[in-house]
């Protein structure tokens, strides 16, 4: 990361990388259930692994899209909703980017 903007980087050699399309990156989380980093931005989220990027959601929320942890194989997040004017909760399954709102019990 530099300036906000990610990069994946082959360390055997450093002249190729790619940039991430999330801009700016304001959050990360690791899930080590199926090896991927989960990078935010104010409103969405992407998974990468070794192999590049992996999915990437739809809007989360209005703004304020804050990566909590990772449950299981589930992200834990939170986001303001500018219709509702409230930070709402949403979950994430590592594996595929798909999104579920509520508590992450419900989907476990």
């Amino acid at each position: 990361m530099s300036a906000g903007a990610g990069f994946l980087v082959d360390t055997r050699n450093p002249e190729r990388y790619e940039t991430l399309a999330l801009f700016p990156i304001t959050g990360m989380v690791q899930v080590p259930k199926s090896n991927l980093i989960v990078f935010s931005n104010f409103t969405s989220a992407c998974a990468i692994n070794q192999n590049g990027q992996v999915w990437s959601t739809e809007r989360l929320a209005s703004d304020y899209v804050t990566l909590l942890g990772v449950r299981e194989d589930v992200i834990l997040g939170s986001g303001w909703d500018a219709s509702t004017q409230r930070t709402v909760p949403f979950n994430i399954r590592s594996e595929n980017g798909v999104v579920y709102e509520g508590n992450v019990e419900e989907h476990l």
